[in-house]
């Protein structure tokens, strides 16, 4: 009977441990496509504000006149108003014939051979470079003096916004989740340890085409912990995922402590009863003393 009471309590245990997490699954799940959707547009309108200024300067009369003279130190003293100006962490001034004549950034750990390279493959008004450690999130825009048939081309104007991790959680962007930045498949900025990247490239790479698409999430596993995650693909030359995470096995711990409480109590209350039914089936079977009725006989009187 004990044995039957036992496994009928483990299979209940197991039934609303099943159920509690399908249930966290799906909270995690629509959590994380929430955040990757309001991410999106919120990139989107940060790269809006940036495109826009991009555009306001390459309109200005004294860049064009900077631009004109193509004389490299001309242009990088005559610019260096603009960086405070557009309030950009990057600013790049290319000539037409794709010499950079003034580079501006925040970092002084940034190399103009790798902004000129980043150049020469960009070929959209959009782009994410990642140069020097930085994630930067790019606008271009053309430069040209005159109007109609008259116009003659100075070159281009490049400002980037930098995109990192204190900007990211002084905006609450992603809230408690875990966030992994990718560029062509290789890890370039998360909050996880660098040394556990590698592992997550590759097994987001075999999940790639599924998180990719719009409102879906799937799990992987690193160092023997679950995750569940959420992506978006932001556009440009040199695109990047962005991948928001949290992890099932914390969200599920709580649920082990909680199956051996209830196992434990269960186990307790099945003693109890035993032991009461123990006890009343001892004192029913003790003998109660004999006593004998007196006879009466009857006959003739």
């Amino acid at each position: 009977m004990l044995a039957v009471v036992c496994l009928l309590t483990a299979a209940v245990l197991t039934v609303v441990q099943q159920g509690m997490r399908a249930h966290i699954r799906e909270d995690l799940s629509v959590s994380l496509r929430a955040q990757s959707a309001v991410y999106a547009k919120i990139e989107e309108a940060r790269h809006a504000l940036t495109a826009q200024s991009a555009a306001l300067l390459s309109g200005l009369p004294n860049v064009k006149a900077l631009m004109s003279t193509n004389d490299r130190l001309t242009v990088q003293d005559g610019s260096e108003s603009l960086v405070q100006t557009s309030g950009a962490d990057l600013l790049i001034l290319q000539n037409e014939a794709g010499e950079i004549l003034a580079f501006h950034s925040a970092s002084s750990d940034l190399s103009v051979s790798g902004a000129k390279h980043l150049l020469q493959d960009s070929d959209s008004q959009c782009d994410w470079w990642f140069l020097g450690g930085h994630l930067f999130d790019v606008s271009l825009a053309d430069i040209a003096s005159g109007q109609g048939p008259s116009q003659h081309a100075l070159g281009r104007v490049v400002l980037g916004r930098e995109l990192s991790l204190q900007r990211l959680a002084d905006a609450g962007s992603f809230g408690a989740s875990d966030l992994l930045i990718q560029q062509q498949g290789k890890a370039i900025l998360g909050s996880f340890s660098p040394r556990t990247w590698g592992d997550f490239e590759s097994e987001l790479g075999r999940h790639r085409s599924t998180a990719l698409r719009r409102n879906r999430t799937d799990s992987v596993s690193v160092a023997g912990e679950r995750y569940i995650y959420s992506s978006v693909e932001l556009p440009g030359t040199h695109p990047i995922q962005v991948y928001s995470l949290r992890s099932y096995d914390q969200a599920t711990g709580f649920l082990w402590s909680l199956n051996r409480t209830l196992l434990i109590l269960g186990l307790a209350a099945v003693g109890l009863g035993a032991l009461t039914v123990f006890i009343c089936a001892s004192k029913g079977t003790m003998k109660l003393p004999n006593s004998r009725a007196p006879s009466i006989k009857c006959g003739p009187a």
